[in-house]
């Protein structure tokens, strides 16, 4: 006699909610609930869209950091990188004159370099992550 092997087809809804991430949607639901009835602004097209305008600064940032956390180190000095390239780009388009392509060129290349030390002094010089 030979047994077979019977599969339990899961529905999508079963595989959603018994997944890791499931945990964090529940929270955030609550939160956007409590957040609309606190403040009716909230629930509008208008701040959605602002939030959604938002989001790639937050989602660029988290990629790069990302790679790092695979690693295993920490480096907290990404939204400080970020946060300086992103001025460097007005300074150069608005007090230096400069058109905004080779603004935002040079912009990038001083977070490329500051994130290039990060690493070669992390790397070379073997300072911990945390420090540099």
């Amino acid at each position: 006699m030979e047994k077979q092997l019977t599969i339990k087809k899961e529905s999508l809804w079963s595989r959603i909610v018994h997944t890791d991430e499931f945990g964090v949607v529940i929270p955030l639901v609550a939160l956007i609930i409590i957040t609309g009835i606190i403040n009716p602004d909230f629930m509008t097209v208008s701040n959605f869209t602002t939030i959604l305008k938002n989001a790639p600064f937050q989602g660029i940032c988290a990629l790069g950091i990302m790679f790092v956390l695979i690693t295993g180190k920490v480096d907290i000095s990404v939204g400080r990188v970020a946060g300086f390239a992103g001025m460097i780009f007005p300074f150069c388009m608005m007090r230096l004159g400069m058109h905004w392509a080779p603004a935002l060129i040079i912009a990038l290349a001083i977070g490329a370099g500051f994130g290039l030390l990060n690493g070669l002094l992390i790397v070379k010089v073997g300072m911990p992550d945390f420090v540099a």
